[in-house]
Formats: structure tokens, sequence, C-alpha cells
């Protein structure tokens, strides 16, 4: 367990170049030996205590079967804790590719817009795709001011469709104020002509506050816009209610209208009875339904309670009320964890969302990793590295479902998923310090025409995947003597949550290589529609790579490593495979389903192993184990009887030999 704090650290970067980028200028570093000429590592130990890497890029990586897009000597992007999706491919013409990355030009020069304090020159930048992402466009600022924390969507103007982005926006001034804008592209796609429209600092209490973390989505007739933010005084365990609030955009599509920031679902009643309102701003994510219903999710922070449950909330009628009571999705767990050092228990609570609507039904992806906060506490408290999981939830269940996690005594039972190859690592030297992240985290889903079938990508660290830094002398706070590296990996459903494949290595390294050059892989957003054909989904990602494990020492801030951009278009299955392991096909599914009292599962072995299932009920809690005995070779049928069971949902566990999977039984009596 480690305590969390935060530790801000700048270093030099190359310059920075803006040309049409893709796959021709792009010089390849062999993957598989170490790097001779052409790289260069320091042995000057006071400059690698200055900046990290200490192993620094001196040309753009280059990873098969990707395309670089033109930006490098990133600062950091991904800090809020909801899925990314800042790739979006137009619907019209999927050859058209939209996206938006924040990057600083050089974080050691001042920013040039002014101001008595040394920040760095952040800016969300957009680049354009014509021809599906073999070559990008002059990357483009969207302002001269200071911008980040963005996310972008895509609104119909006539015939076309064109780049809105949220971001915030503010000053040089370490104090200055800063607010959520509204950047609308004023041309053609691909143009870059971005006009800001502001929002405000006045709160629907009517007190100025820095605002921060925009979310928005676009309305079902497309006139509106709707964005929430949240106040950014984290620190203070006081309540951060959910700013809502509309644009109305123009008949011409070129401008919008501002209405001001209303209640958001979680303010409840002002006083005592106010059961919410302490809303994590990083997380807060506004989606909307085909039938125009908008949903918000959110991860409350009352540390005070406590309360740090994930919610979601509805409205029919364009955010001007908020259905009565929201829905629970993860109610924090933690009867399988012993106490943490401050005494309080660890629960299970979520880290990172991604919120999307299949119809009417609200899903969510999450990781979640068991943390303790210190009952009335200001100050941060203490977590389990180890403990991150991926879970999976839609609008009826009562609990996620469990799809991978290394922990066996995880409040909600054992995974779908094997999760063994996850790394333990923490800091080896008993510090106190922390690594800031957990060995899963930051789900975005990626989606297709098909609602059933979508995969979910995530950030992860291997087992044994780690660097060695005891040999260079202290880094960042002098405590660290190893840093994990981060890899991209994903997992497929093909029946709209009910199985999942086994976890796939996306970009990674091979920890048992000692001779390979090894990368750091993360960031990884997905476009949130993807074209489909022939069987496959044509997944289309961007994310970065860097050549040191360098992000997570700094207290969870991602590090300011220096980094490439790629993108990827690559092909993921999506027709009638089922998701199990390729080694044990079948329809792995419980049949008839739902069902009364007997259920059957077919199964294909392609070797003789021991087979057994277990059903849990929502809350986690086991009903039923049996145990099948070894099965031979081929199609094989197992069967429940639920005679004992009340009608309900029950998810399921079929273990084959080291393999796992499962679903969800639906009894009815």
């Amino acid at each position: 367990m480690q305590k969390i704090t935060a530790l801000l650290i700048l270093y030099v970067v190359s310059n920075f170049s803006a040309e049409v980028y893709g796959q021709s200028n792009s010089q390849a570093i062999d993957l598989n030996v170490r790097p001779a000429a052409g790289f260069h590592i320091s042995t000057d130990l006071s400059q690698i205590k200055k900046r990290f890497p200490h192993f620094p890029l001196s040309v753009p990586i280059s990873i098969p079967g990707t395309v670089p897009v033109g930006l490098t000597d990133m600062y950091q992007s991904q800090f809020s804790d909801r899925g990314l999706h800042n790739i979006i491919i137009d619907p019209d013409h999927p050859q058209n590719i939209h996206a938006a990355i924040t990057f600083a030009l050089n974080i050691t020069e001042k920013d040039t817009i002014g101001g008595k304090d040394f920040l760095p020159q952040l800016r969300v930048y957009y680049i354009f795709s014509s021809d599906d992402g073999k070559t990008w466009s002059t990357p483009k600022a969207i302002d001269t001011a200071r911008t980040s924390n963005h996310e972008m969507i895509l609104i119909k103007r006539g015939a076309v469709w064109v780049p809105a982005i949220a971001a915030v926006r503010n000053d040089a001034d370490t104090n200055a104020p800063y607010y959520c804008s509204l950047y609308l592209e004023q041309g053609n796609p691909g143009d870059g002509n971005f006009k800001e429209f502001r929002t405000d600092r006045k709160t629907f209490r009517d007190s100025l506050r820095n605002i921060d973390f925009p979310s928005i989505a676009l309305s079902k007739d497309g006139s509106k816009i709707f964005m929430t933010a949240g106040i950014d005084d984290i620190n203070k365990n006081t309540p951060q209610y959910i700013q809502f609030g509309t644009f109305t955009v123009s008949e011409d599509g070129k401008s919008l209208t501002w209405g001001g920031w209303k209640a958001g679902p979680d303010h409840g009643k002002v006083g005592a009875e106010d059961p919410l309102g302490f809303a994590f701003p990083f997380s807060t994510s506004v989606r909307v339904s085909s039938g125009g219903k908008i949903g918000v999710l959110w991860i409350n922070r009352d540390y005070g309670t406590p309360d740090l449950s994930t919610y979601l909330s509805e409205s029919t009628d364009d955010g001007l009320t908020w259905l009565p009571a929201p829905k629970t999705v993860l109610t924090p767990l933690g009867t399988q964890q012993a106490a943490s050092p401050s005494g309080d228990p660890y629960v299970l609570v979520a880290f990172n969302t991604d919120l999307w609507y299949i119809g009417e039904q609200a899903q969510c992806v999450m990781a979640g990793y068991y943390y303790n906060r210190d009952t009335g506490a200001t100050t941060p408290g203490y977590y389990i590295p180890e403990s991150g999981s991926l879970l999976f939830w839609a609008d009826g269940m009562t609990t996620p479902v469990l799809i991978i996690s290394k922990e066996n005594d995880s409040d909600l039972g054992q995974s779908i998923l094997d999760g063994s190859w996850l790394s333990a690592w923490q800091n080896k030297t008993g510090s106190t310090e922390p690594q800031g992240l957990t060995n899963l985290n930051f789900p975005t889903v990626a989606r297709t025409s098909d609602s059933n079938v979508f995969s979910i990508y995530f950030n992860a660290w291997q087992d044994g995947d780690i660097e060695d830094v005891s040999s260079i002398g202290q880094i960042g706070n002098g405590m660290f003597i190893s840093y994990p590296y981060f890899s991209i990996w994903r997992t497929t459903t093909l029946d709209r949550g009910v199985t999942f494949s086994d976890p796939e290595l996306v970009h990674g390294n091979d920890p048992t290589n000692s001779t390979e050059v090894k990368f750091d892989y993360r960031q990884i957003e997905t476009a949130p529609w993807n074209p489909d054909a022939a069987g496959f989904m044509a997944v289309h990602t961007l994310f970065n790579v860097d050549s040191t494990a360098g992000e997570v020492p700094f207290g969870g801030n991602p590090g300011f490593d220096e980094v490439t951009w790629l993108f990827e278009n690559a092909n993921v299955a999506s027709d009638g495979v089922t998701a199990v392991a390729d080694t044990h096909l079948g329809t792995a599914r419980n049949y008839p389903n739902p069902f009364n009292t007997h259920t059957n599962i077919s199964l294909m072995l392609t070797k003789s192993e021991s087979v057994s299932l277990r059903i849990t009920d929502l809350l986690g809690r086991e009903v039923a184990e049996m145990d099948y005995g070894i099965l031979g070779e081929g199609s094989q049928t197992i069967g429940f009887d639920a005679v004992t069971l009340s009608s309900g949902s029950y998810p399921y566990v079929i273990m084959m030999g080291g393999m796992r999977f499962g679903g969800i039984m639906n009894i009815m009596k």
C-alpha cells in the first residue's frame, strides 16, 4: 500500500516540427535489438536526475502497422478519469478522421502568452486525415491561449461533419482564473479554423469558481451541445457539484449561444439532506442515447460520510430536470481486504470510467482498485497498487461484472478472465511515496454498428516488465529502484457483454526478452464508432509511446517524457466467432436463457480437461458450484439445475484447465 502524493517534474524535450505526417517519413527502430548508432544513453548522473527519460529519443519511434501523426514531445493528455475518444471517424465519409491531442511544444520554455509564473506551452492541437489515417495534416492549435483537458465531438453542418472541441482555457499564471470553452470549426473538415465560444465562471449557486474537465455530447436533433464540468477544488472536503450547461447551435452551424451553468444531477437538496454533491471533477462524463435521453456518470468522493460510489443520472427533458434517484453503478465493497495503515478499511472503488448507450440502455466499463481515505481527512489516503481490475456494468445490474483482476480476494468474486499476468509491482524501498497508478487502468471502448460487439482497450503492467534504475542512482524523489512499463491490451465481446475474449496484448514488451528494446505504451484513445465489414471491426486508435517507463512515479501525473503519438487502424474479429479462448471454441453460453429450472452450456474441447462451473448472485456471493470432472476432447454439454434459486440474474464462470470465461444466467419462475 502506498501513500498518494503529488510530484511535478519538468525536463528537456526536442523541438516540434509540423509537416504532413505519414508512413513515408518515419524512421523505424528495430524493436528486437539494443540501441546502437542514433541513440544516446546519458551517463551523466546530474543530468539524469534533472530530466526524464534517461534514454532520450533521437528519432521518432516507428511501430509496425502504425502511422506517426506529427506530434512528439507530449506534455500530457489523459488527465481526466473518463475514457477518451478524441479520434472520431466521419460517419458519412469514413476516410475522414478528426483527432485532437493536448501537448506542449517545449515544456522547458515559459509559455509565450505571458504571466509571471513558469508554465509550459500547453495547447490542444487538431489534426486531420482524409485518407483513412495514411497521412495527417499539419497540427494546428485551437487557440493561442493555454488550453488543455479537452473532449471532441462532431456536429452536422449542412452535408458535412465538423469538429467541436471543449477545453479548459486559462492564462499562463498559476493563479489566473480559468473556465471551459467550446471551439467550433468555421471552415471545412480539416481546415482547423476554430472559433472560441466561452462559458463562464458563475456556478449555478452564483459563486465564481474555476470550472474544469468539460465533457460534451450532441443532442438527438443536433441543435444543442450539452456540457458537464466540475469545480476544480478537489483537495477540500466540501461539495463539488456537477455543473451542467447547454450551447444552442445556430441555423448555419457556425455559432453557439451559451445558456449558463445549471444544477447538475448530483445537487440533491441544499443543506444537510443533500446526499451527494461530491463529484470527482476528473470523472464526470455526459452521453446521449439514441432516443435523446441524457446520461451523466460521475464518481462521488465524499470522504466525510463517506460516499465513494459511482452514479448515473438521466434526464428526458434536455437537462431541465433529472430523474429523482440516481442509479448506483458501483457501491464500494470492502470485506475481503485488511485495514490500511490508518486503520480505515480498503474499499473497491471506480477509478476510470467510460460510458455509452446501446439504444436506451446505459453501459459502462470501469477500472477499479482498493482504496482508503482517512475519514474526514483532507490529505490523500492509501491504496493497493496491484488491485487494479476491469469492471463492466449495464443498466439493470445491481453490481458490475468483474472481467479481469489479479487479486483473487476481490469482493466481486473471481474474475471471468485470467489476470495472473498483471504485475504486482510496487515501491520496493518501503517508502510511502506512490507510483501513482494501478496495474490496470484507463479503459476505453471501441464500438461499431453492431450493438452486440465492442472491444475494451486498457492500459496495464505486465508481470516482470519493469525498468531497473537501481544502478543509475536516485531518480525523481530518490526512493524508487524500478518502474513498470505500460502496455496496451483489449478484450472483445460479441454478445453485448455476456462473454469476453481472453485479454489480447495489442502493444507491449516481452518481459522474458532481455535484449529487446523496451517501450512504454500508454494513453490509448479509441474512435467511439468504427466501420465494420467482412467479419471485422476496423478499430481506429491513438496512443503514445516512449523509450522509458517514466509515467507513474510522479504522483499519478503522466510523466513529461519525450514521446511519439501514433495512429493505428487494426482489424478486430466481429463476426460469429465465439468470444472465448481460441483453444476452446464453442457456444460457451447457457441455453435456454432465460430459463426456469434447467439450462445447458455447450463446449468444444481441443483436449481432455477438467471442467467446473461457479455461479454467484449479483453481489458476488457464491450460490452454486459444480465439478464435472475431466471431460474428453470434442463437443461436450454440461447442465445446471436451478431448482433452489429464485428468479434473477446470476453471473457464472466456467473453468477449463487454466482457462476461464463466463456469462450471465437469467432465471424466470
